[in-house]
């Protein structure tokens, strides 16, 4: 992935965390329910603002820090989520 670049979600809900540190490695999931369930549980138990975007949405990449991505989603939000070369089939580079 290119930094400054506009990628669409084509797989999977993707958690997006308030900071790098928050950051945890299990941060996509199959379902909406599944991404609801789990960013209610951190809300909850850590009392950290943590949501998730979706297939079909889009996301530019601010940051890498390898594994760790800075995005900033087509709803607004800029958040960390975590992800290696085995998802970089989930998103699909969007050409001018």
């Amino acid at each position: 992935m290119n930094t400054g670049s506009l990628y669409q979600v084509k797989k999977r809900f993707w958690l997006l965390f308030p900071t790098m540190k928050t950051t945890h490695i299990y941060s996509n999931y199959r379902t909406s329910d599944q991404a609801k369930l789990v960013t209610r549980r951190y809300f909850k138990e850590n009392n950290l603002n943590v949501t998730y975007f979706s297939p079909d949405s889009y996301i530019v990449l601010l940051e890498d820090n390898g594994n760790y991505k800075k995005v900033l989603t087509s709803e607004g939000l800029i958040g960390w989520t975590w992800f290696d070369e085995n998802y970089n089939e989930c998103f699909e580079e969007v050409k001018p």
